[in-house]
């Protein structure tokens, strides 16, 4: 059940990223456009895609690490026995959800410090800037625990099913 949650989860954030990107895109069309053909180009359609890009990035981390589509240096464990390859991936999956709790906390409290500042040019709050560290930090995290629970539960099938061994 939490993997479907999390496999929904994570296709939302799959079309948000493609709308995002789509979105960026006529954006920066137009302003080519308004640039060259109409000889007046729109001033804020730089920083606006900008701003997009640092949220389709934030989104994204977590979107690849449901994926699988992180880099992995797995030459030694890879010849570990399965079951202890498991355990290190749970424990891998532990310590990066600890980190991201970490990062978390201190994204917050960036926003609470200097979130209510407005950026030239774009009038944008940088908390909106700086917020998708924590969106990103969080959905890590979810990700993250989604992939422990069922990791630990895939384990303890594997001990029912093989009589504890």
């Amino acid at each position: 059940m939490l993997e479907r949650l999390c496999d929904k989860v994570m296709t939302f954030i799959e079309h948000l990223c493609a709308a995002l990107i789509a979105g960026t895109v006529v954006l920066i069309a137009a302003q080519v456009i308004c640039r060259y053909v109409l000889l007046s180009p729109i001033s804020w359609s730089e920083q606006l895609a900008r701003y997009i890009f640092i949220w389709v990035c934030m989104l994204g981390a977590p979107l690849a690490l449901h994926k699988g589509a992180t880099y992995n240096f797995d030459v030694l464990i890879t010849k570990l026995p399965d079951k202890i390859l498991k355990c290190v991936h749970i424990f891998n999956d532990f310590i990066a959800f600890l980190f991201c709790a970490y990062w978390a906390y201190w994204s917050v409290q960036i926003v609470i410090k200097s979130g209510w500042r407005a950026t030239s040019g774009v009038v944008v709050k940088m908390g909106w800037l700086y917020g998708a560290q924590i969106v990103c930090a969080v959905l890590l995290m979810f990700v993250l625990f989604c992939s422990i629970v069922t990791g630990m539960s895939r384990l303890s099938a594997k001990k029912a099913e093989g009589g504890g061994k």
